[in-house]
C-alpha cells in the first residue's frame, strides 16, 4: 500500500495549522484576552521558528490595511489612500531613498517640496506626504483617477440628457435623435471609466500598502520586488 501523499493546498493548510497550534501553546495564560505587544509577539514567533522581522512586517501590514481609504463615485473606486504612523522620524537619507522608491514604483519622476516639518512628493494626482504625527511622523499616500472620474461624470450627465430628450420627444412627438445620441455618448463615457478602474484601484492599494508597511518597519528598503506601474493621475 503506497504512502499517503499531500497536494500543494493540503501542504499549506497542514503547515499553517501546525504553526498556529505551536503558537497557541506558547501563549502566556490570559495573553490572548489581555493582548500582546509587538515584542511579545516576536518572542513567541521566535520560539515557533518565525523571524522577528517577519512578525513585525505582518503586524504593520495589518495596521496599514486598517488605514486604507477608498473614494467612490456611484459605487466605483476612483481614489485610494493609505496612512501609516511611523512611530519615529525618517532621516534625510531615508526620505531620499523613499523618493527613489516612489519614482521606481510609479514610474514617475514627480516633484518634491519641503515646508517646515512637512515633506511632499507628487506626480499629478498622486501625492505622498510625510508630516508630524501622534508619535514620530505620519506617512500618507493618496491618488485619484482623474480621467475615470471625468468620464463617469460626463457619462452620467449625458445619460441624464438622454432621458430628458426621450421624455420631451415623447410628449411633443418630436424625433428621438438627441436622446439616442446623448444615450450613446453616456454609455461610451461610462464604459471608458469602467475599463480597468477596479484593477487600477487594487494595484494602487497594493503598492501603497507595501511602501507604507516597509517604511514603518525599517525605512524604505532597496528596490526589490515592488509592483511597478505608471501613474499619470
Amino acid at each position: 500500500m503506497s504512502e499517503r501523499r499531500y497536494g500543494d493546498s493540503e501542504v499549506s493548510e497542514i503547515f499553517r495549522d501546525a504553526a498556529a497550534e505551536a503558537q497557541r501553546q506558547l501563549l502566556p495564560p490570559g495573553g490572548a484576552q489581555e493582548g500582546l505587544t509587538l515584542a511579545e509577539l516576536q518572542a513567541i514567533g521566535k520560539e515557533a521558528g518565525l523571524a522577528p522581522d517577519a512578525i513585525a512586517r505582518a503586524a504593520v501590514a495589518r495596521d496599514v490595511q486598517g488605514s486604507a481609504r477608498v473614494r467612490r463615485l456611484v459605487g466605483l473606486p476612483v481614489g485610494v489612500s493609505r496612512t501609516a504612523e511611523l512611530g519615529r522620524k525618517l532621516s534625510d537619507e531615508e526620505w531620499d531613498r523613499l523618493v527613489v522608491r516612489l519614482r521606481e514604483t510609479f514610474n514617475a519622476t514627480g516633484q518634491t517640496r519641503v515646508e517646515g516639518g512637512l515633506r511632499t512628493w507628487w506626480n499629478g494626482n498622486l501625492r505622498v506626504r510625510l508630516e508630524p504625527g501622534a508619535a514620530g511622523q505620519r506617512l500618507t499616500l493618496s491618488t485619484v483617477n482623474g480621467p475615470a472620474q471625468s468620464y463617469l461624470r460626463g457619462g452620467l450627465i449625458a445619460l441624464g440628457l438622454s432621458a430628458f430628450f426621450f421624455v420631451t420627444s415623447t410628449v411633443v412627438m418630436e424625433a428621438n435623435i438627441p436622446a439616442i445620441v446623448s444615450g450613446a455618448m453616456g454609455v461610451g463615457f461610462v464604459a471608458r471609466a469602467l475599463l480597468g478602474l477596479t484593477h487600477w484601484a487594487r494595484l494602487r492599494g497594493r503598492q501603497m500598502e507595501q511602501i507604507a508597511a516597509d517604511t514603518t518597519v525599517s525605512g524604505p528598503p532597496a528596490i526589490e520586488a515592488t509592483t511597478r506601474a505608471s501613474d499619470s493621475v
